[in-house]
């Protein structure tokens, strides 16, 4: 006796099939079936009555399948007709039947399993079908258990014992229906460990049909490829004699069949019942009213259409996949109340707000069920059942039956509901984000990569809505900002609904943003700015890219070393600030959050935070641990070119272009104070150890001295014949240095305010002055791109750095004096060993091109190809 498992949907499964041996009772089943009797009756009867007495018998129309042989394909006219022959087959042992949604898989296994019922009952076979749905393997430990509890409801005495005798014997033949769930719920380690149970199964007299999407085993190559990995061989799928089908989409003679059967059964529940099935084919093909055919070929659509077709006619709407799932569910609401005459105690529309709810619940939360005693406590819809116990004071739980009952849910034997359809909950995921993308809300947005059908169904509820601005602006969101976890897929998903609207990206401005895996294929980014952008696994392939730009790290234009020497915090032109290991000189990671360029950091005493600012006019103070934005200070109506922190971490003093300097509260963020004083900008602030005095240099060539407590300007220092861009003051307080634009340096005696010594050497604007602790050496970094190391008490200059190919604009010295660190506009930060004054490492950051396919790419030059290649660009 061969016994045919039908395995129904699967949900998940965590660690498949330890499936043991079948029983004595079973075998007494079949000495039973040997001497004449029907054992099983009630569950064949079970199985004929349920397919029969379900409106699929009576338009269920034959499929048809493809086999690939090498370079050739086989079409097959009736999959029955060829599981029929393969069954007779002894060298076959695995196939598998794969095809998209909505083509018949699980309708094919109910008719298969309604047939053998048939055959079996009247002694034709002696194959007993066993269909069982998988969905119910959520809450039990192996097969075994799923299948003894579904045989104890037709027989009590239901054990297992000698399955694998009869398995080895060649009396078992397994028919996995849905993989593809299982696929998508369970973890990549788990699908191993899967397959190699089900290999247990596989012996030379048994027989093993799986059925699945055809996205997730586009090929056996793939199949390998993504159950195989290159971890290990998954036995099952290597073998001879395993081979697929490609369920096909319904034909041209498929539709007509399909229509001659269904108009009929279905037609008499809507108006337009005078029309038979041609009048339906004909408006199906008819494209200068609605482009039917293409949908028409997935069984499941093309029900959907029959359904819904006359009301959209009739209604004169533009009809698409979403308004057909759209009328179809309106119409299921009224069946409910006209057809059934129920009075449902929750609103229609309150109830598609809360199908949405638990639809984008399962997506974000990669689940196909919830269990009934969960539903309400479920984060999107909760808020509907907490109201009805607390403010209306009615007991929620009718309310909950009756959103199970009539909201297209399907329950299973331990009360896990799911959507009736995969495609349902993938139709409401698309309403709610279209929602969501109305309301500019991007909570939920950029949480999850947005599957291909749910974009599908989006971009059609969108397309004659205005939002494609919306859509531009979650892109710039991912600008200049470190993403969290929740809105990694932010810009990948706006891309891809654009895409699909047609949209183009020309002269749009990337910069900045974050662009990890997102799918530009054959788009149009004709001049688009791609500068500083993370195109990590980013698909340009066959994309217009005449005239973009790629650029990278921007200039290095500030630097604070800390003072345990572990870190190097940087700067910079490309508007973020980023965080380096000193001794590996690699980048830890990059704080985004300004619009503009970052003049000017500083690392707090504690190495608890970082204090920036910006040409964007504000200061930003971030967590140097977790990288992240505390909170941001704004008052200055121009560049904030300096800030600095007094030692006690009270207060930050900042230098802008609007010319004044302002004293801010660190912990409020509260600005104290502003001193004025200046006409023009303010370049450089420092203040004094004692926290007594602040020292600024303004492009109005002079230096002033102020009080610190009452904001009030004490001297000013005149001589230099420039901008005074760069002050320091000495930790004893005795003098200020001093550089300037016009290519000195000058030591000034504090208290006195009177020059000391001028310094001359460099060839262009000195840009960055630093003492050392110990007094004995100056160090400036200038416009003609070099470090110099003076003695500070004679003013000689002792040696000169050469390696950067740009202006040096920020030099730092490490409290032990054996480093200079250099930032300078090459976009490279260089680190030398102060006493030899050679250069030790240089620190650069290369843009994130890793696994960017740039194939067939239109309009890139050879020296971009070859930028792009140099940092990890592909070309598949």
């Amino acid at each position: 006796m061969d016994i045919i498992i039908i395995l129904g949907i699967i949900s998940s499964i965590v660690a498949i099939l330890t499936i043991p041996l079948i029983v004595d009772w079973i075998y007494e089943k079949y000495k039973e079936w040997k001497r004449g009797k029907c054992p099983f009756k009630d569950y064949i009867n079970y199985l004929i009555e349920d397919f029969e007495k379900d409106e699929l018998s009576k338009y269920y129309v034959d499929l048809k399948a493809e086999k690939k042989d090498g370079e050739k394909i086989k079409t097959f006219n009736s999959i029955d007709n060829y599981i029929n022959e393969w069954l007779t087959k002894e060298d076959k042992n695995q196939i598998s039947i794969l095809g998209e949604y909505g083509t018949g898989k699980t309708s094919f296994c109910r008719k298969y399993a309604h047939d053998m019922a048939i055959k079996y009952k009247n002694k034709e076979s002696n194959r007993l079908p066993v269909l069982i749905n998988l969905r119910n393997y959520v809450k039990v430990n192996n097969l075994e258990e799923l299948i003894v509890n579904m045989f104890r409801i037709y027989d009590s005495g239901f054990s297992y014992s000698t399955f694998d005798k009869m398995n080895n014997e060649g009396k078992v033949l397994l028919i996995l229906d849905g993989f593809d769930e299982m696929a998508q719920k369970t973890k990549e380690d788990t699908l191993y460990s899967n397959f190699e149970e089900i290999s247990r199964f596989i012996t030379p007299k048994s027989k093993v049909i799986l059925t699945s999407r055809t996205e997730y085993f586009k090929d056996h190559l793939e199949e390998i490829k993504v159950l195989g990995s290159d971890k290990k061989e998954i036995i099952i799928w290597c073998k001879a004699n395993f081979e697929i089908l490609y369920l096909k989409l319904f034909d041209h003679e498929q539709i007509k069949e399909f229509l001659q059967k269904i108009v009929p059964v279905q037609v008499p529940f809507i108006k337009g019942r005078e029309h038979g099935w041609k009048y339906y084919y004909d408006k199906i093909k008819d494209k200068r009213m609605y482009d039917l055919y293409e949908l028409s070929h997935r069984a499941v659509l093309l029900y959907m259409i029959i359904k819904t077709l006359p009301q959209l006619m009739e209604q004169k709407k533009t009809i698409t996949v979403a308004s057909i799932y759209n009328n179809y569910i309106e119409g299921e609401l009224d069946r409910l109340t006209v057809i059934k005459k129920l009075s449902p105690i929750i609103k229609r529309e309150t109830r598609i707000e809360l199908m949405k709810g638990l639809a984008s619940y399962m997506l974000l939360n990669d689940i196909l069920n919830v269990h009934y005693t969960k539903i309400s406590d479920v984060e999107e819809i909760k808020n509907f059942f907490s109201d009805i116990k607390n403010v209306t004071k009615d007991d929620p739980e009718p309310y909950l039956r009756e959103f199970l009952v009539c909201s297209f849910l399907i329950r299973d034997a331990d009360g896990n509901y799911h959507f009736s359809h995969k495609s349902f909950m993938e139709f409401f995921c698309a309403k709610k984000f279209s929602d969501e993308i109305k309301n500019k809300n991007k909570n939920n947005f950029g949480r999850k990569q947005i599957t291909k059908e749910i974009e599908s169904f989006l971009v059609e509820l969108i397309r004659d809505e205005n939002y494609s601005d919306i859509l531009f602006e979650f892109i710039d969101y991912t600008k200049h900002r470190t993403l969290k976890e929740s809105e990694k897929y932010i810009c990948m998903n706006a891309v891809n609904v654009l895409k699909l609207l047609g949209k183009s990206f020309s002269k749009k401005d990337f910069s900045n943003a974050d662009l990890t895996q997102t799918n530009f294929r054959n788009a149009i980014l004709k001049n688009a700015n791609l500068n500083n952008t993370v195109l990590e696994n980013t698909n340009f392939s066959y994309a217009d890219l005449e005239g973009a730009t790629f650029g990278e790290m921007g200039a290095v234009s500030s630097l604070f070393v800390t003072a345990d020497k572990k870190h190097i915090v940087s700067g910079g032109s490309d508007d973020t600030i980023k965080i380096w290991d000193f001794e590996k000189g690699e980048c830890i990671r990059t704080l985004k959050g300004h619009n503009s360029s970052v003049y000017s950091v500083f690392v707090t005493a504690d190495k608890k935070h970082i204090v920036s600012g910006s040409s964007d006019g504000t200061i930003k103070i971030w967590d140097f641990e977790k990288g992240e934005e505390i909170r941001t200070l704004k008052g200055h109506n121009s560049f904030v070119w300096s800030v600095f922190v007094t030692a006690d971490k009270k207060h930050i003093v900042s230098g802008s272009s609007d010319g004044t300097i302002k004293i801010w509260d660190f912990e409020k963020g509260e600005e104290i104070r502003t001193l004025k004083g200046y006409n023009d900008s303010v370049y450089s602030v420092f203040v004094t150890a004692d926290k007594e005095h602040i020292v600024s240099g303004s492009s109005d060539k002079t230096i002033k001295v102020w009080d610190f407590e009452k904001g009030e300007e004490i001297r000013t220092l005149k001589g230099h014949n420039n901008v005074s861009e760069c002050i320091f003051v000495t930790s004893d307080k005795k003098h200020i240095v001093s550089g300037s634009w016009d290519r000195t340096i000058k030591i000034w005696d504090f208290e006195k305010g009177e020059e000391i010594r001028t310094l001359k050497g460099h060839n262009g604007y000195v840009s960055s002055v630093f003492v050392t602790a110990d007094k004995k050496h100056i160090v400036s970094g200038s416009w003609d791109k070099t470090i110099k190391i003076w003695d500070f008490e004679k003013g000689e200059e002792i040696r000169t750095l050469k390696g950067h190919n740009g202006y040096v604009l920020s030099v730092f010295v490490t409290a032990d004096k054996k480093h200079i660190v250099s930032g300078s506009w090459d976009k490279t930060i260089k680190i030398w060993d102060f006493e030899k004054g050679e250069e030790i490492r240089t620190l650069e950051q290369k843009m994130e091109c890793k696994g960017m396919n740039i194939k067939h790419a239109k309009g890139l030059s050879e020296e971009q190809i070859k930028f792009l290649k140099e940092r990890r660009a592909i070309e598949i």
